[in-house]
């Protein structure tokens, strides 16, 4: 995947993100995840459904242990996973990335690259399922199909585990997305604008406070995250407008709001054992949904993340690798 767009834009941001890592993230870059991408990492497109090109990722081991099929988050796309998928497939993993509709080099929806639109989180679903029929299962044998499913991910992965039930041998939900805060807005102000949008065939617009990619680095880092792994995903949405997607239409939160509710209405239909990451420090998802999921799922089990935020893998050297440890124990039983 030597010149890949997606390998150039990587580059490229690495050119600037590399000043602010640590050592110990910046040899790894240099002598471990790139050296992947270049060699081991194979891109790939496929049909979604209703006939959208999808975008996806592939890199396969000698001797597998096992092939992880991943579910992205909100606004998320291959690259804030280059790291992760290196080192999973040191350990002896097959990584197999679909970008979501709307997200990274994936088709959309609506009109901006800025802006993710999805009518309903079934078309996730659908697609997840396409990719793992036609992309993971002629090349993970039986009994080594695993799912790491984050955040917006962990909703889809959820509605998958409750419609397939015996397609993956074990399932992690990573922070997943069954309630969400809105920002601070009040939820039936939420619904009223939803109405709206769909009153005056504005689904497809931003929702109200969505904002426009902002392509310089804010001086803040986030709460509980690596400078210089925050700033090497910047920089790649910087390098390739296919990467700058930071707003949901108003459709988007409609179909979320559904979605999360279908979630956890169904999970008892969950017969994938599965271990959900509740994370101690995150403030985008509540906790409430994933206890009533827990509550229903028999063969969900929880362990708390004690002080992660929302992205552990984005964390520092210490929560990173406790964060890992957990995956590959769990995969590799």
């Amino acid at each position: 995947m030597k010149n890949d767009k997606s390998v150039i834009a990587a580059k490229t941001a690495w050119d600037k993100a590399s000043a602010l890592a640590d050592e110990t993230y910046g040899l790894r870059m240099e002598k471990k995840v790139f050296p992947w991408l270049t060699s081991a990492v194979k891109a790939g497109t496929m049909e979604g459904e209703g006939g959208l090109t999808l975008q996806y990722y592939t890199a396969i081991p000698e001797d597998m242990k096992g092939g992880i099929v991943f579910s992205h988050g909100y606004c998320e796309f291959f690259g804030k996973y280059h790291e992760m998928g290196a080192l999973l497939y040191e350990a002896g993993y097959g990584i197999f990335f679909l970008e979501h509709r709307g997200h990274g080099r994936s088709g959309r929806q609506a009109a901006s690259p800025e802006v993710v639109h999805v009518d309903d989180f079934a078309e996730y679903v659908a697609d997840l399922k396409r990719f793992y029929d036609s992309v993971a299962v002629p090349a993970v044998p039986a009994g080594k199909r695993f799912l790491f499913a984050h955040s917006m991910g962990g909703a889809i992965g959820a509605l998958y585990l409750e419609k397939h039930p015996d397609d993956f041998d074990r399932a992690i939900l990573d922070a997943p997305m069954l309630a969400i805060t809105f920002g601070g807005l009040p939820f039936p102000l939420v619904k009223a604008a939803i109405l709206k949008a769909r009153l005056f065939g504005q689904l497809k617009d931003p929702s109200p406070g969505a904002h426009a990619f902002d392509p310089h680095l804010p001086d803040e880092v986030p709460p509980y995250t690596d400078a210089g792994r925050n700033a090497y995903q910047f920089y790649q949405r910087v390098a390739d407008p296919c990467y700058r997607t930071c707003c949901a239409s108003s459709g988007w939160v409609d179909a979320a709001i559904r979605g999360m509710e279908c979630a956890v209405r169904d999970a008892a239909r969950i017969r994938t054992e599965t271990l959900l990451f509740q994370m101690e420090h995150d403030t985008l998802v509540l906790p409430g949904a994933q206890e009533e999921l827990l509550r229903k799922a028999q063969a969900v089990e929880k362990y708390l993340v004690e002080g992660a935020p929302h992205e552990p893998f984005n964390g520092d050297e210490a929560l990173r690798a406790r964060h890992f440890s957990l995956i590959t124990e769990f995969f590799g039983e």
